[in-house]
C-alpha cells in the first residue's frame, strides 16, 4: 500500500511517497503554500494519482522533546488532510529532519528539494520503525 508522506511548511510543504511492501520512501515533489495554506488542488492530483492509503506528517518538536511554534499549524493541516480525504493520517515525531535533508543533498538545492528530502526521511523513518504503535493514529 501506498503512503504519502509530508513535512508541512508554511511556505513549502515536502512531500514523498512510499511503500509498505518494499517499505522505501523517495521524494516526489515540493507544494507551495501560502500563509500556511496548502495548494490542495495539488495534494487531489498527488492522491488520485498514487491512491495512498494514509498520509504521515512530520510532527517538529525540539531536542528536549517539546513542541515547536508550528506545531498547531501541522495538526491543522493534519486534521484537514484526514477530513478532506477520510484516509488516516499519522503523526510521526521529527527532529532535524530539514537539516539532515541538507546534509544529504548537494549544496544550493532548492527549499523545495530539501523539504521533499525531509519528507522523505519522515516517511522512512516510519517504515524504519515498522510503523510503530506510538504514532497517533485515528
Amino acid at each position: 500500500m501506498n503512503w504519502i508522506g509530508f513535512d508541512y511548511g508554511k511556505r513549502f510543504i515536502g512531500v514523498a511517497i512510499g511503500n509498505t511492501v518494499t517499505k522505501i520512501a523517495s521524494p516526489i515533489e515540493g507544494i507551495s503554500a501560502r500563509r500556511g495554506v496548502p495548494d490542495w488542488e495539488m495534494i487531489d492530483r498527488l492522491v488520485k494519482e498514487w491512491q495512498p492509503a494514509g498520509f504521515i506528517v512530520g510532527f517538529p518538536t525540539q531536542l528536549d522533546g517539546s513542541e515547536q511554534k508550528i506545531a498547531q499549524h501541522v495538526r491543522l493541516f493534519r486534521k484537514n488532510l484526514k477530513n478532506r480525504y477520510q484516509l488516516p493520517c499519522v503523526l510521526v515525531c521529527e527532529q532535524l529532519s530539514s537539516h539532515a535533508a541538507r546534509g544529504q543533498l548537494p549544496p544550493n538545492r532548492s527549499k523545495s528539494d530539501i523539504d521533499a528530502a525531509a519528507a522523505t526521511i519522515i516517511l522512512q523513518q516510519w517504515f524504519d520503525e515498522d510503523m510503530p504503535d506510538e504514532s497517533l493514529m485515528d
